[in-house]
């Protein structure tokens, strides 16, 4: 399958599935909030950057999509000039950190 994936996010899970489908699916744009910097996450990638499988975007403005399943056209805006892409689907990939929240019921953790 030639596909292309946008994943939209940043982080462990990001990483996790770009090598993922870049192992079975096809193509990847890999689309990071601008604010992040190199990191080194994505590293281990560089052979499939290499060979033109992944696309790392480091986006800093809006995000425009329009389409529907199978084809979307994206524009990523902030950036300068902004930059369009054709994709089959799209993942978001947002780290999640989970906080208690017991103080909006009126509790208080034990322990």
């Amino acid at each position: 399958m030639d596909a292309k994936t946008l994943i939209l996010g940043y982080g462990r899970e990001a990483r996790e599935i770009a090598e993922e489908l870049l192992e079975t699916e096809g193509d990847v744009i890999l689309a990071t909030p601008g604010n992040t910097g190199d990191t080194g996450l994505f590293d281990g990638l560089d052979i499939a950057r290499e060979a033109g499988k992944l696309e790392i975007l480091s986006v800093a403005g809006s995000i425009t999509c329009r389409g529907s399943v199978g084809h979307f056209n994206v524009t990523f805006a902030g950036n300068g000039e902004p930059v369009a892409r054709s994709v089959s689907s799209i993942i978001i990939a947002d780290d999640v950190e989970r906080k208690p929240n017991f103080a909006l019921y009126g509790v208080a953790a034990s322990g």
